[in-house]
Formats: C-alpha cells, sequence, structure tokens
C-alpha cells in the first residue's frame, strides 16, 4: 500500500512528465550533434574513398569535387535539433522548478 501512495503523489506533482520531457529533450540535443558529427565525417571520407575507387580503377581524371556531398540541409536540421533540445530542456527545467 505505501508504495501505490507514493506513486500517487509523484502524479499530483508532476514531476514524473517534466523529467520525462527533459531527458527527451536531451536526448534531442545528443542526436543533433551526432547527425552533425556523422555528416561531418562522411563529409571528409568520400573524397579519400574516391581516391582509392580511382586508384583501384585507373580509369578517367580524379577530382575531389566529384565526391563532395551537399550537406548544408543536414547540418541545418542538426542545428535545429541541438537548438530545440537545449531550448526545451531549459523550459522543462524551469517548469520543475517552479512545481516544487
Amino acid at each position: 500500500m505505501p508504495a501505490l501512495q507514493i506513486i500517487e503523489l509523484k502524479q499530483e506533482k508532476g514531476g514524473t512528465m517534466n523529467k520525462t520531457g527533459f531527458l527527451l529533450s536531451g536526448i534531442l540535443a545528443i542526436a543533433g550533434a551526432c547527425l552533425y558529427t556523422l555528416s561531418r565525417m562522411i563529409n571528409q571520407i568520400m573524397p579519400k574513398i574516391g581516391y582509392l575507387a580511382f586508384q583501384m580503377a585507373r580509369s578517367g581524371s580524379y577530382d575531389p569535387g566529384k565526391y563532395t556531398i551537399d550537406f548544408s540541409t543536414v547540418y541545418w536540421i542538426s542545428l535545429g535539433m541541438v537548438a530545440a533540445g537545449l531550448i526545451f530542456s531549459m523550459v522543462f527545467y524551469i517548469v520543475g522548478l517552479n512545481r516544487e
């Protein structure tokens, strides 16, 4: 019975929802940072892989511009994810402090 009463008290406070939102917004920010890092790595590695493929095939001329990918949209999306995650984290943290 006491465990049920503790659960009811937590639900009345509303702290559980703020903790969940805070956690998910942190995950959103981390996912945005990982997306940015991954796309930067791909953008750096692809010309090197293209050069290796060119050396193996020995055909035509090598141009690094052919193997460069435009990730500008992905960069903006990842920046938006990080910004939204940080803003939502602050909002959930402030709301959680005000409810206590």
